[in-house]
């Protein structure tokens, strides 16, 4: 059986009377109030890209937009999709490990999407 992707837009809960209706598996956890990109068989995950027309060239301004994207993503969700800005997958990987660990981030897995695919760079172990 295929998955079920349900694409969800960006509403703003005090004028949307829905809000508790579409994100209800959301109740009672820290993502409660926010509005993730979609999700699959009942799963959120957040999409976080920037803008394709900055300029990318110097390393400190790829870490700077990897961290921003990362910032944003885990106030939406434990799965982030992150749009691939040429940063290396190890220090992506020890950003991180720094905010799960230092942090106490809640960080389940986040995936870097590049042209072609969707490349697993974090993976939650199991307890």
């Amino acid at each position: 059986m295929s998955p079920i992707v349900k694409l969800r837009v960006k509403i703003k809960i005090l004028t949307f009377p829905d809000y508790v209706l579409i994100y209800a598996s959301l109740k009672d956890t820290p993502y409660w109030g926010k509005c993730p990109d979609f999700s699959v068989d009942g799963v959120w995950y957040e999409h976080e890209g920037y803008d394709e027309t900055k300029d990318l060239a110097d390393n400190k301004k790829r870490v700077a937009t990897f961290c921003k994207m990362l910032t944003r993503g885990v106030k939406q969700s434990d799965i982030i999709i992150i749009e691939d800005c040429c940063i290396s997958r190890f220090y992506a990987k020890r950003r991180i490990y720094n905010r799960i660990h230092f942090e106490k981030q809640n960080i389940n897995e986040v995936y870097i999407k590049t042209s072609e695919s969707l490349e697993l760079l974090h993976k939650k172990q199991a307890d």
